[in-house]
């Protein structure tokens, strides 16, 4: 069984090659050379197995018998769409398109649903050539999306606003110069001050609809209240620090 598998998979010069090889480790392994635990050939005679027991399973779904083959096919087509899919994706993020979204989450989801709707287009019009049906390909593109999405979340977008590599990039630059004061220092100097953050999340902020100034004085919206309720349930269900959702109750002065 194990030969008819190679001789598909390899033609007869190939099942040849891996029985000798096959053969050559097993005799060392039993001459007593057993350096590496457990020693290779059985590690690929049991890859052997799982491929003899992968061939012959069907998979219940949906009331439905489908052959392991067919499932493993549907799993390369998944991992080809993701990864060309992110390809599509990062190709603009790093072109000019869309420069004019300052904000980098609203120019990361804006470019990943065109990327998801042009596979949408490429696919419809190759499925009939590469045998792809409607259905695998919406959900190979839905998941393509949603990993484009979690990754600009996750990767480039805290790293655009992340204060800890902040710290970590002037940590580099000193090199062992700055102590916990310094660094606090360096913080509110360059952060706050050079790079101008807090003007930075106003704009952001009022682009976004959260806040609206007026007169110089920042207003929270109600849509801003609804944003800082769902951080408090979400952080709450998680243990997040409360402190960054949740403002401190006024300190009031002591009465003398």
């Amino acid at each position: 069984m194990l030969d008819v598998l190679a001789i598909r998979a390899f033609r007869m010069p190939g099942m040849l090659w891996l029985n000798g090889i096959l053969a050559v480790y097993g005799i060392s392994w039993l001459n007593g050379d057993r350096r590496g635990f457990p020693p290779i050939f059985l590690w690929l005679a049991l890859l052997w197995w799982i491929i003899c027991a992968w061939s012959y399973i069907d998979i219940d779904l949906a009331g439905q018998l489908h052959h392991s083959l067919t499932l493993a096919a549907l799993a390369l087509t998944y991992l080809a769409v993701l990864a060309s899919g992110f390809l599509l994706y990062l190709a603009p993020i790093r072109s000019p398109f869309l420069a004019g979204l300052s904000i980098l989450f609203y120019r990361g989801i804006a470019i990943a649903l065109l990327a998801a709707m042009l596979m949408i287009l490429g696919g419809l019009m190759v499925r009939r050539l590469v045998r792809l049906d409607l259905p695998t390909l919406i959900g190979a593109v839905g998941l393509s999306l949603a990993f484009n999405i979690a990754f600009l979340i996750s990767l480039p977008v805290t790293f655009d606003r992340s204060i800890t590599m902040f710290l970590l990039a002037r940590i580099e630059q000193h090199d062992g110069r700055l102590d916990g004061r310094g660094l606090e220092e360096l913080f509110i100097r360059e952060y706050l001050g050079d790079m101008r953050q807090i003007d930075r999340r106003i704009a952001e902020q009022s682009l976004s609809g959260n806040i609206r100034v007026t007169d110089g004085r920042i207003f929270l919206t109600p849509q801003g209240e609804k944003l800082l309720v769902g951080g408090r349930t979400v952080g709450g269900w998680f243990r997040a620090d409360p402190r960054f959702v949740t403002a401190p109750a006024p300190r009031v002065a002591p009465r003398h």
